[in-house]
C-alpha cells in the first residue's frame, strides 16, 4: 500500500473546504461551541432551553444537535446572554497610514 500524502490545515476547518463564508462559519461554530459547553455544565435540557431562551421545540432541538444554518450570528449571540454569559465586542482600528484593507471578525474565547 502507498502513503497518503495528508496536508496540514488551517484553522478553519470551513476554509479548508472552500466555503466562501468561512470566516463567518467558524464564528458561528465557536458560539455554538460556548452555548453546548454552558448546556451541557448546567445539565439543561431542551425544556429548560425552550424556557431560558424563549423559544420553541424545534429551535431547541436545532440548537442542542449544533445546526448551524438555523441560526444567525446574532441570534446565537443573544443565546449567550440569556444564557448568563457576558459577550463583549472590541474593536482594533488600523495604524494610521496603512492601506485600507478588510478587518477581520474573530473569536477570542471565553475565561
Amino acid at each position: 500500500m502507498g502513503r497518503k500524502n495528508i496536508e496540514e490545515g488551517v484553522i478553519n476547518v470551513f476554509e479548508d473546504l472552500g466555503l466562501p463564508d468561512a470566516d463567518e462559519l467558524i464564528l458561528k461554530a465557536e458560539l455554538l461551541s460556548e452555548i453546548m459547553d454552558t448546556i451541557e455544565s448546567r445539565g439543561l435540557k431542551q425544556k429548560d432551553l425552550m424556557q431560558h431562551l424563549d423559544i420553541k421545540q424545534p429551535e431547541a432541538s436545532y440548537l442542542m444537535n449544533g445546526k448551524l444554518s438555523r441560526f444567525s450570528r446574532e441570534r446565537l449571540i443573544d443565546y449567550m446572554v440569556k444564557l448568563g454569559m457576558t459577550v463583549e465586542l472590541r474593536v482594533k482600528k488600523p495604524k494610521k497610514g496603512a492601506p485600507l484593507k478588510p478587518g477581520a471578525l474573530v473569536y477570542v474565547g471565553a475565561s
